[in-house]
C-alpha cells in the first residue's frame, strides 16, 4: 500500500479525524470557558433594539463617541456598537469596536441590571488607541451608573 505525500491519504480515511471535529464547533467547551469575552446576552444584536434605544434613550456625548442608554429589560447590562464607514476601513472600524467592547466589559459590573447601552462612534474615533477609548468612555459609563442608581433610589423612596 503506497502512501501519498506525507501520509495524507491514510489520515483522511482515519475515523479518529471525524471524532476530533465536534470539539471545534462553535459553542464548544473551549469557547464557553472564555472569562474575558462578552456573551451574546450582553450584546444588542437586532436592528429594532438599536433603533429603540436610539430613539427613546438618554444621550451622553463625548468628544469621539455618543453613548445612548436606556433601562427597561431584565438581565445584565447590554452593549451595542455602531461604527460607520465614515470612521475608516474595516480594519479601523473593527479595532474601534474591540476597544469599545473591552471598555464596556471591564466596567459592566458598575452598570445597573437592565441597562442597554449603544455607543456610536464619531469622527476621529478611528485614530484613538485602546487606552484613549477607555479613558473617554469611563466617565460616560460612570455617569450612566450614577444616573440609574439615583433614579432607582428616588423611585424606591417614592413607594
Amino acid at each position: 500500500a503506497a502512501v501519498g505525500r506525507g501520509g495524507s491519504a491514510s489520515r483522511s480515511r482515519s475515523p479518529a479525524s471525524s471524532q476530533v471535529e465536534p470539539e471545534r464547533r462553535v459553542g464548544s467547551s473551549a469557547e464557553r470557558s472564555r472569562p474575558q469575552s462578552l456573551p451574546k446576552c450582553a450584546r444588542v444584536r437586532k436592528r429594532s433594539d438599536f433603533l429603540h434605544v436610539q430613539s427613546a434613550g438618554r444621550r451622553v456625548p463625548t468628544r469621539h463617541f455618543l453613548v445612548v442608554h436606556l433601562a427597561g429589560h431584565d438581565g445584565p447590562a447590554r452593549l451595542g456598537i455602531t461604527v460607520t464607514k465614515k470612521i475608516g476601513n474595516a480594519v479601523v472600524r473593527n479595532r474601534v469596536k474591540r476597544c469599545v467592547r473591552e471598555s464596556f466589559r471591564t466596567r459592566r459590573s458598575m452598570l445597573p441590571q437592565g441597562t442597554t447601552v449603544v455607543v456610536i462612534a464619531r469622527d476621529g474615533a478611528g485614530k484613538l488607541g485602546a487606552r484613549e477609548v477607555a479613558d473617554e468612555l469611563a466617565p460616560a459609563f460612570a455617569r450612566i451608573a450614577g444616573d440609574r442608581s439615583s433614579a432607582q433610589g428616588s423611585s424606591a423612596r417614592a413607594q
